[in-house]
């Protein structure tokens, strides 16, 4: 399996992505309002100015999943 994942390090070098993942304290449904979905929206558009893009995101009630660059370009 070693050989298979060595040529991570050459494809995501120099722009890599991460995968986050955040919980809500207690698991509370926090999350799960139209409010919150348009402010992670406004973030995406605005991430940039900051140096942060935003991908693919899946917004639960109690945690949220996001593909995000940072510096560099997106």
């Amino acid at each position: 399996m070693v050989d298979r994942l060595r040529r991570l390090d050459w494809v995501f070098s120099r722009s890599p992505i991460y995968f986050v993942t955040a919980c809500i304290v207690d698991r509370r449904k926090l999350l799960a309002h139209e409010y919150v979905r348009e402010k992670v929206i406004e973030f995406a558009q605005k991430g940039p100015d900051f140096g942060a893009w935003l991908g693919a995101f899946v917004l639960m009630p109690d945690h949220v999943h996001l593909f995000v660059a940072l510096g560099g370009g997106g």
